[in-house]
């Protein structure tokens, strides 16, 4: 695996409530040269630790052989075992291989979406002699959806991927080009393409305005 480094997006949006005023917003990691090589003895591996808490919330593997007796090639995902953590999947079957959804930009993940289970390892691309080519990733660049449980609550995000596909000059690479998630708790993640600019406007916008409204306040009339 390729070094890289990880670079913090952080794009703030404002939520009215009766309450008051709450902050909701989108957290992205993005990352350089995270390519995850196939042909690698005993293939590719990333633990991804999406809120840099410590501890894993997905892994991703690849493996590629091509020897002529037995072509086999895979990329897949899956969470801890035994946690409430999840890959929005096409359908659920008894295999325990489920195909990961290839989502576009303004997709919706969160609760109504179908997760797969702690126990599933979820296919984004492989093949064998007997079946061929499987999973909606082979390819094609994306977006997988992501649910997971962070300081005791439930988030929904995602990640943007790339799987080579089995005619490329590296088959079944992995890429992870960036993985984002939602702060507020069960609220549903848009899918989009990260654009640094505009959270930073928007931060700069909201600490301007918090700046007004004290400097009012400290020089207003008793």
């Amino acid at each position: 695996m390729k070094n890289f480094t990880a670079l913090f997006i952080l794009s703030i949006g404002i939520l009215a409530t009766e309450a008051g005023v709450a902050q909701a917003a989108i957290v992205t990691r993005t990352f350089s040269n995270l390519v995850l090589d196939a042909t690698q003895p005993g293939g590719g591996k990333y633990n991804l630790d999406l809120d840099l808490n410590g501890t894993t919330d997905f892994t991703f593997e690849n493996f590629y052989s091509n020897d002529p007796a037995f072509i086999l090639g895979f990329a897949q995902t899956k969470v801890p075992f035994g946690s409430n953590n999840g890959v929005v999947i096409d359908f659920q079957d008894n295999s325990g291989f489920p195909p990961a959804r290839l989502l576009n930009a303004g997709a919706v993940v969160g609760p109504a979406s179908l997760f797969s289970n702690s126990n599933d390892t979820v296919n984004l691309y492989s093949s064998d002699p007997f079946i061929g080519p499987t999973g909606n990733f082979g390819g094609k660049r994306g977006f997988l959806g992501l649910r997971f449980v962070s300081g005791g609550q439930l988030l929904y995000g995602f990640a943007d991927i790339a799987v080579n596909d089995l005619n490329s000059a590296k088959p079944f690479d992995l890429t992870i080009f960036s993985a984002s998630y939602e702060t507020i708790a069960g609220q549903g993640a848009v899918v989009a393409v990260p654009e640094p600019a505009t959270g930073v406007i928007l931060l700069l916008g909201i600490l301007g305005a918090a700046l007004v409204h004290r400097t009012r306040k400290r020089t207003s009339p008793i």
